[in-house]
């Protein structure tokens, strides 16, 4: 896969599967403890050093603030 070359992504390694699995269980259903969660702007990817293998690739989509929406009039 080719990542992002001029974005640092926030590394995390994954500690508690059943946890995660409980908030987002279709993007971590295959993850295990000591995987590593590489958070982009843009995507979050697990990945398996252990099997030297991505294991999950998801977009994130962020929520307008409310400063960044115009609310309709009712």
């Amino acid at each position: 896969m080719i990542l992002p070359e001029n974005e640092r992504p926030t590394i995390a390694t994954i500690i508690d599967t059943e946890k995660l699995r409980s908030d987002n269980p279709e993007f971590y259903k295959n993850a295990e403890n000591g995987d590593k969660l590489l958070i982009y702007p843009r995507k979050a990817i697990i990945y398996s050093e252990k099997k030297n293998k991505i294991i999950n690739v998801a977009s994130i989509i962020r929520q307008p603030t409310n400063d960044s929406i115009q609310k309709e009039s009712e």
